[in-house]
């Protein structure tokens, strides 16, 4: 029987021990079930591609779609949901509804699939937008107008803004192409591109610990890490390098070239043996997630850049493009999509904890709102799904008081 939260509560005071909050937080992520308190309306009619939850009040929802529209949401502020065929008010769950939403039928959108959205990671004010018509869009929240478009000489299929910068405006847009492009706000024009990968960049995300450093993977099967003020990738990820100790590793100021750890040169070196759908630092930025189509999900130690040999079990994987994965805040966890399910791991020990059903599709998107402890997830069957921690999660707790007192 889990240990009653009173108790814990008055250990606390008598020890100084600040372990409540955390094993609280741990024991109602791993509860998430299908939300009974809200819904969220989608007002797609395709599949949803991407989710991003702005990082400033962890209330604004951006949501992509195959039908080549975007929409937000107000994820915090509701209003009762009612009985459709009785109007009657269903008491205690609220329904959010779209703030906005962009399609085919503005002249000024996107024609084709919407693969990647974000916001403008120091306000609502912005947000961004890249699509399969090649295209990548900046878009002022308040107008609902682009105020700047980038065009590629292929399709989107991932972008991403440094969450910790503050000397860059850039955003990573990976394509078709093999080549990492970096479009700055300021100027309106691309600065340079990374070169490197042998096919499509599938997913991208920058380093939460340095505004410098950003984490591409590719169709080739590889994970690159490069410091984008130097020509060339700082490293290349290979699942076969395990042994921090006896394999040659580089310094972040050190070229590629002439460091091939065990010996592996650079175009040998492989993530993953299919292409690889997600690459995701964790939010301590000590670790990096990848997935791939071989089926495998990967944890890379950031400290050596090694494979940390953590086994989670039967993650399938089909995509044809890039899946978002999500890593929770309160517990290590990783949120990962595997057809109509999602998978919940245990992030250092690889052991399933939960499957989450719900979704009658394939599932596109993971992403965790911390503030909320709550899961949102986009899939092909149109719908946006939220998943909470039921409301008696520490029901537990109130049945130890007799027990406690007696």
């Amino acid at each position: 029987m889990p240990t009653c939260a009173v108790t814990q509560l008055f250990q606390r005071e008598r020890t100084g021990d600040r372990r409540f909050s955390s094993n609280t937080k741990h024991h109602r992520a791993r509860a998430l079930q299908v939300s009974v308190e809200k819904s969220v309306e989608s007002v797609h009619r395709g599949g949803v591609t991407w989710l991003d939850l702005d990082g400033i009040e962890h209330r604004w929802l951006l949501s992509a779609a195959a039908d080549a529209s975007v929409a937000a949401y107000d994820i915090q502020e509701g209003r009762q949901e009612t009985n459709a065929g009785l109007g009657e008010r269903v008491e205690g769950r609220t329904e959010h509804i779209a703030a906005f939403k962009l399609d085919r039928s503005n002249a000024e959108s996107h024609k084709y699939t919407i693969t990647s959205v974000c916001w403008y990671p120091i306000d609502t004010g912005m947000f961004v937008t890249g699509s399969f018509d090649q295209e990548i869009k900046v878009w002022d929240t308040n107008s609902l107008v682009p105020v700047c478009t980038f065009g590629l000489p292929d399709r989107v299929f991932a972008l991403d803004m440094s969450r910790v910068a503050a000397v860059h405006c850039l955003i990573a847009v990976g394509s078709a192409e093999p080549q990492v492009k970096l479009c700055d706000l300021a100027s309106g024009a691309f600065t340079h591109s990374l070169v490197g990968h042998r096919d499509a960049i599938w997913a991208l995300h920058w380093s939460l610990t340095s505004e410098w450093h950003l984490f591409t993977s590719a169709a080739d099967g590889q994970v690159r890490l490069w410091d984008i003020r130097t020509s060339g990738c700082i490293h290349v990820f290979d699942q076969h390098d395990t042994n921090a100790a006896s394999s040659t590793r580089q310094t972040w100021e050190q070229p590629l070239e002439g460091i091939v750890g065990q010996n592996r040169p650079a175009q040998h070196r492989q993530a993953h043996e299919g292409a690889v759908t997600a690459v995701v630092p964790t939010p301590d930025g000590l670790y990096c997630l990848t997935a791939g189509t071989d089926s495998r999900i990967r944890l890379w130690d950031l400290s050596d850049n090694s494979n940390t040999l953590v086994n989670f079990p039967s993650p399938f994987n089909r995509s044809k493009k890039g899946r978002q994965v999500a890593v929770s805040n309160d517990a290590p966890l990783v949120f990962h999509p595997s057809g109509s399910v999602i998978q919940a791991f245990h992030l250092h020990e690889g052991s399933l904890q939960k499957l989450l059903r719900g979704h009658i599709d394939t599932v596109n998107a993971c992403c965790y709102n911390p503030v909320a402890q709550e899961l949102l997830t986009g899939s092909n069957d149109c719908q946006i799904m939220v998943w909470s921690p039921p409301g008696d999660a520490m029901d537990d707790a109130h049945d130890c008081w007799s027990d406690d007192f007696e």
